[in-house]
């Protein structure tokens, strides 16, 4: 296929992918409560339906839907409480905790919930569910950072996005990371900067004293003048949990917590910074050198970040409104967030924790969400279609190698026939709840059962593909060619005006007829061609998300184990059979996998299936 052509083609990947709904969490249309005040006649408080309705179904629908009621219900209603106003005196005081530009503060004014509010809940949900789904209950809190921080590292591999023409996107919104499966260090930081949000644990970022000042991503100017991006490291170079009077540090481009003294435990702020050769180990690695110097880490700066949504006060009223039965964290008191931090040292002159969310800088952690999003979805994105960050996000899930299509293709079949294998393909691991959703929600048995599913039909393509003839797919390709010219001869019958016909011509009927028999005809040929584009990438693709499935319903047992009052026997017992599991499907994917598209995710599965193995041989 030509170049021309193959863009073409994936040009149309976006219209393909946005049917599907996939990265937004939409499921199934939402439906209303037994208790729905019209269908009952009884007059309920807006608040305990939208409550009970969130309780039930949490995708992006359902939250549409429910915040749209509430706010009619809200306008009619005179005897029920809402959020008071941010009055010009209340911006100022936020703003003067929070750096934000007036489209910030434009987004957080109204009382009533806006069309971002819905797309900023489904993230909260989506992170709630995989908070719950490491199951920490019992542990103290460094020890669930720890868990919640590992999770994090299994689910993005490392790799920043590119973009051709462009360059590194510095971050994305923390669940479109996790939907993508990898990232670059600053986003697993915002994915952990969310999940810590519904663990309950203050959150912050390290960095040099003017780290607030720096861009998400250094910049240079490219050949044609306009800049790239050249670097997706990021002002920062660590993410720390207050932990009491502490703040345990973690490595997101490592993928590991700061080491302790010793090398034992978690390394805390205080600890780093008072001995900086304590990460000397790091600095010596050959294959990985940490570049941060001693004198940045004794000069270290705490930094906070919040989502823009959860400023708002009308998040603050739903949070409390809904808590109880939701059990999703919402809204963040910046100033009472920093307070806390400044009692992190007591035996100490305190920490000065500073809020970080830089001017006209569309990718940091508090904008992330609306930067990314367009109009039409609350966010602020204006660009044209084709060129906006959500379109381009959607397109890039799908792997370049997809389309495997005969290049004598006249452009209207190649069309039909892209759009086929990329339809297939984002329906099998796109469509919410889509198979890594479901692991990153902690629901493995479902996942493991639709991948092995998957699995299984992919692999059936691969069998089919034994009988593929050449001849035969050049015979397919000229007999669609010719249907799709005889259209454009009917269409447009005298060459030399190009009017063309209108479609309810008979002739023109009679040409789209034959199309849509040529394609119900020659589906077999057609099925082939298709299993050429997504059996490999298919069966590989499903073979990594079950692997990782059992990767993660074995660490669950693993943190079970060392549970206080588990049944230390049966649950070593369950343990080890699901770390075996685990390791089998690592080595079952890694023995399939012989493609090198794709060479991160290779060497991550190679390190989780290293991990596997180790629990299965350990004594």
């Amino acid at each position: 296929m030509n170049r021309k052509s193959a863009a073409a083609v994936v040009g149309l990947a976006a219209a393909v992918v946005l049917a599907f709904g996939f990265a937004s969490g939409c499921g199934k249309p939402p439906t209303l409560p037994p208790d729905d005040p019209k269908s009952s006649g009884k007059k309920l408080d807006p608040w305990e339906a939208v409550a009970t309705r969130l309780r039930k179904e949490t995708d992006l629908a359902a939250c549409k839907t429910a915040l749209g009621q509430l706010n009619g219900d809200l306008a009619e209603r005179t005897d029920v409480s809402r959020a008071a106003p941010m009055t010009d005196d209340s911006s100022r005081a936020l703003s003067a905790v929070v750096p934000l530009m007036r489209y910030d503060l434009s987004e957080l004014r109204p009382t009533a919930y806006s069309s971002l509010d819905p797309a900023y809940l489904v993230e909260c949900f989506y992170m709630r569910d995989a908070a719950r789904s490491l199951d920490p209950s019992g542990l103290p809190p460094v020890e669930v950072a720890r868990l919640g921080f590992a999770w994090i590292c299994r689910q993005l591999y490392l790799k920043a996005w590119e973009v051709e023409g462009t360059g590194f996107i510095p971050a994305i919104p923390p669940t479109y990371s996790l939907r993508r499966g990898y990232g670059s260090g600053l986003e697993r930081s915002y994915v952990f900067l969310a999940l810590l949000q519904q663990m309950g644990l203050d959150a912050c970022l390290i960095g040099s004293p003017g780290a607030s000042e720096k861009p998400t991503g250094a910049f240079a100017a490219g050949k044609d003048g306009q800049l790239v991006s050249v670097e997706n490291k990021g002002p920062f170079w660590a993410v720390g949990v207050r932990v009491g009077s502490e703040i345990a540090l973690f490595e997101p481009w490592r993928g590991e917590p700061f080491p302790g003294p010793s090398g034992k435990g978690i390394g805390t702020l205080a600890q780093v910074k008072a001995n900086p050769k304590q990460l000397q180990a790091w600095r010596d690695d050959k294959t990985a050198p940490w570049a941060v110097t001693p004198d940045e880490v004794k000069d270290a700066a705490v930094f906070l970040a919040v989502p823009l949504s959860s400023l708002s006060p009308r998040m603050a009223m739903l949070e409390q409104k809904v808590r109880e039965e939701a059990g999703v964290r919402l809204a963040i008191d910046p100033a009472a967030l920093r307070t806390r931090f400044a009692a992190a040292a007591p035996n100490g002159p305190g920490i000065e924790a500073k809020f970080w969310n830089l001017a006209g800088d569309r990718f940091t952690y508090c904008r992330s969400l609306i930067a990314f999003l367009p109009l039409e979805e609350g966010g602020l994105d204006r660009a044209e279609l084709a060129q906006r960050l959500y379109s381009l996000y959607r397109q890039s899930l799908l792997p370049r190698s997809l389309l495997n299509i005969p290049p004598t293709l006249k452009p209207a079949a190649m069309e039909r026939l892209g759009q086929t294998i990329l339809g297939i393909y984002a329906n099998a691991f796109f469509v919410s709840p889509s198979p890594r959703e479901r692991i990153q929600r902690g629901q493995f048995q479902d996942a493991a059962r639709d991948l092995t599913q998957k699995q299984s039909i992919f692999g059936r393509g691969l069998e089919r593909l034994r009988h593929l003839d050449p001849a035969e797919i050049a015979e397919w390709s000229e007999a669609a060619n010719a249907a799709y010219e005889n259209l454009n001869r009917k269409r447009y019958p005298d060459p030399a005006q190009r009017t063309p016909q209108p479609d309810g011509d008979p002739d023109v009927i009679e040409a789209k007829n034959g199309i849509e028999d040529f394609w119900r005809n020659r589906d077999a040929v057609t099925r082939l061609l298709v299993d050429r584009s997504t059996a490999a990438i298919g069966r590989s693709e499903a073979g990594y998300l079950l692997a990782l499935a059992k990767q993660e319903e074995a660490e669950r047992h693993q943190v079970r184990l060392g549970a206080p009052g588990s049944e230390v026997g049966r649950t070593r017992e369950i343990a080890a059979d699901a770390w075996s599991e685990a390791a089998n499907a690592w080595e079952s994917f890694l023995e399939q996998n012989t493609s090198t598209a794709l060479p991160a995710r290779t060497d991550h599965a190679k390190k989780l299936a290293a991990r596997a193995k180790s629990f299965t041989t350990a004594k």
